[in-house]
């Protein structure tokens, strides 16, 4: 989901105090001279929203947006499939064909070709693999870029970000200023602070209970941004679910979807239906809540849709180009 400005700002303050686009700048100096293969750049860090975070930051900047002739995002995840990869990487760039849907190679030869001397941005997120043998056979397709071309890889995995070529950048997390910055954004909204003193009191408490992950406190936020007694506030911040071991769940997630209205619940469980990062159309998932009679009026599942993205329960894949 492209980020507003004001989010950037943020995340690059409370980060690691660089602009966004300097990520990808600093990284030509990696690049041989006059060499057509692409940099590889690794991002670590078991805080894995701030990783998407801030590679949204960079993919969706209008500076490297400039500088990129193409750009291309996959989603990878802990299933590693080069013919999957392949295939979506062809999408993304609207160059898939359906003749070619189980010819491996054909698929691999026809995106090297789409890449071949262009300066290219790609971006594979949440990356797991660490065999280097099957890495290097993916790596190969964007040997024909142009120089200055680019691969960025997000892992939550040590052992892929050693595996890149170039050294790993280790994304933390952010500051308890920044986290209050962030959370007092999406939860006050058009509310000024300074006349909700309560709330600022419970909401820092709240913010510093996200531990800086920005997933965390925009879904905590999207709880909070309807409520303003500070009672209701205080019930967030008093909840059980944060001392819980929820197998990997951030509590906010599962706070999120306590608070969800029942109407709103049974269509988020719905999607249950889909395998994990699986990418789908807003409008293919409000017609198959129509199609199961989770909802009547087309208008009441857009509005539906958005509530649950605003609560950071659904997300915004970034454009390919």
């Amino acid at each position: 989901m492209p980020l507003k400005l004001s989010d950037q700002n943020v995340l690059s303050k409370g980060n690691q105090n660089r602009e966004p686009t300097k990520v990808v700048r600093t990284q030509e100096s990696l690049s041989l001279q006059g060499s057509k293969q692409s940099s590889t750049l690794g991002f670590d860090q078991c805080h894995y929203s701030c990783i998407t975070t801030l590679a949204k930051i960079v993919y969706n900047d209008k500076k490297v947006k400039d500088h990129f002739g193409l750009k291309d995002w996959f989603c990878v995840s802990e299933a590693y499939d080069a013919f999957k990869i392949t295939k979506g990487l062809l999408q993304g760039i609207g160059l898939f064909d359906l003749k070619d849907d189980k010819n491996l190679n054909q698929l691999q030869v026809k995106l090297k070709e789409s890449l071949k001397g262009k300066r290219f941005l790609v971006v594979l997120d949440d990356l797991w693999n660490d065999d280097s043998n099957e890495w290097h056979d993916l790596r190969n397709i964007f040997l024909e870029g142009a120089t200055g071309s680019k691969i960025i890889v997000t892992t939550r995995k040590e052992n892929v970000a050693w595996m890149m070529d170039n050294g790993a950048i280790n994304v933390g997390t952010l500051s308890s200023e920044a986290s209050w910055a962030l959370f007092k954004q999406h939860s006050l909204k058009n509310r000024d602070p300074e006349e909700h003193p309560e709330l600022e009191e419970v909401g820092k408490q709240i913010a510093d209970k996200c531990k800086g992950l920005p997933l965390a406190l925009k879904a905590i936020a999207g709880i909070l941004c309807s409520k303003s007694e500070v009672v209701e506030w205080k019930d967030i911040l008093r909840s059980e679910i944060w001392e819980q071991n929820l197998n990997g769940i951030l509590p906010t997630l599962m706070l999120s979807y306590n608070y969800l209205p029942a109407h709103l619940k049974q269509c988020f469980t719905f999607c249950a239906i889909y395998p994990k990062d699986y990418q789908f159309c807003k409008e293919q998932v409000i017609q198959l809540w129509i199609a199961n009679d989770l909802l009547q009026p087309l208008n009441s599942g857009k509005q539906y849709f958005e509530e649950l993205r605003s609560r950071s329960l659904f997300e915004r894949v970034p454009e390919s180009s």
